[in-house]
């Protein structure tokens, strides 16, 4: 599928241009007193602000929820930090598992993401009460308890809870997920409303019912291909961008790196990795030394992963003039590969990538293609010096 390179070799993605990615688990459960455990209303909307803090990056929203239990039904609106004016809408159907986005007037329907769980209605029944507290001062402010749950669903790992204690009333949250990648989300809840107050947040346009774009075809990267690349590598910790050209033979089971001077574009050292025996030639100012594969260069998945989930397509650009690419997504893609999202064009040609990965050390990797081509360019990037010797033996 495309290329992993860490100083040489990961796999990336490029943003949805539908629905953004926050903790979407927004209320699981609820929580009360220490004596009697919350549950929330059938019907409820609330305004939410939302920190979501991930791997490498941290990112705010403003969103408003609306959820109606007893049709199994939710709806999103994701609004401006400043304006509050609306980016996009999302409703949700959790008995058909459908999800449609609205944006611009414009509505696809969608299998629902794994993003998007249902909240939960009452807290569960191994929660344990933590405190009561006061939102505020002693003398006037809010009485509210808070609770804890671990391990309440596949996903939900651990989640903390306020609410208030005269009519539980949800008043912060604070979750830890995993979806591949643990992610921890930390919500404040304002204007919450134990009824639904703008009905129309779950309408459906008429269109979207017939608005089922077809399955997208999974793409392949050529049997042979090379590209320049610049990537940037955030670990805890540390950030370094680099420049490098990648080639690979999947026929012969082999990549080649350069990695190269960011301002001179000179190559500082070069790769030659050998996958069907787990070889790596490390070549630097004609010196070449012989050693294991390095765990930074896993190879290149030729074709998307059966379970990548197709996410929208985008222009890069304009409408009027930009370059239509379609965004993927998908979990758990290799041993080390925990998460990628990746932008490709209508000829398969990747664009621009994202991936998380753990090899010890959890690294969010931003990739963005040049001049990629079906092509090995320059067949010299695979030679090895005959004299390549091999690394001294530990000591």
């Amino acid at each position: 599928m495309i290329p992993v390179v860490i100083l040489a070799t990961l796999l990336a993605l490029a943003s949805s241009s539908f629905v953004h990615h926050p903790s979407r688990h927004l209320l699981k459960k609820a929580g009360g007193s220490a004596q009697t455990k919350c549950c929330l209303p059938d019907n409820w909307q609330s305004y939410m602000v939302e920190t979501v803090l991930g791997p490498g990056y941290t990112e705010d929203f403003l969103l408003e929820y609306a959820m109606k239990y007893q049709e199994n039904k939710a709806a999103i609106r994701f609004l401006h930090m400043e304006t509050h004016a609306e980016q996009s809408r999302i409703v949700l159907d959790f008995a058909t598992d459908t999800q449609y986005n609205i944006t611009n007037g414009k509505c696809i329907k969608a299998p629902k993401a794994v993003w998007f769980e249902k909240p939960l209605k009452c807290m569960p029944s191994d929660a344990e009460f933590i405190s009561d507290y006061m939102v505020g001062g002693e003398k006037d402010g809010w009485e509210a308890s808070y609770w804890r749950a671990s391990n309440v669903t596949n996903t939900l790992k651990h989640i903390e809870i306020g609410f208030s204690k005269s009519s539980c009333s949800p008043i912060t949250e604070d979750v830890v997920f995993d979806f591949g990648i643990k992610t921890r989300g930390i919500l404040s809840f304002i204007n919450f409303a134990d009824r639904i107050k703008t009905p129309e947040i779950f309408d459906i346009p008429a269109s979207c019912n017939n608005n089922v774009p077809p399955p997208k075809p999974k793409c392949c990267l050529p049997d042979n291909w090379q590209s320049y690349m610049t990537e940037t590598i955030i670990a805890p910790g540390w950030t370094e961008d680099l420049l490098l050209e990648y080639g690979m033979k999947y026929g012969e089971n082999k990549g080649a790196v350069r990695l190269l001077d960011r301002i001179t574009q000179e190559e500082q050292s070069r790769f030659v990795i050998d996958f069907d025996t787990g070889t790596q030639y490390n070549i630097t100012n004609g010196k070449c030394i012989t050693g294991p594969k390095s765990v930074w260069f896993d190879k290149p998945v030729q074709c998307m992963p059966s379970n990548a989930e197709f996410v929208a397509d985008y222009f890069v650009g304009g409408e009027v003039d930009g370059w239509k690419v379609s965004s993927w997504k998908a979990y758990n893609v290799s041993e080390h590969i925990k998460y990628l999202d990746t932008a490709m064009s209508e000829s398969c040609s990747p664009v621009s990538a994202t991936a998380v990965f753990d090899i010890g050390v959890k690294l969010r990797v931003g990739i963005n293609y040049i001049n990629f081509a079906d092509r090995i360019k320059t067949p010299e990037m695979f030679n090895v010096p005959a004299n390549c010797m091999r690394n001294p033996p530990e000591k």
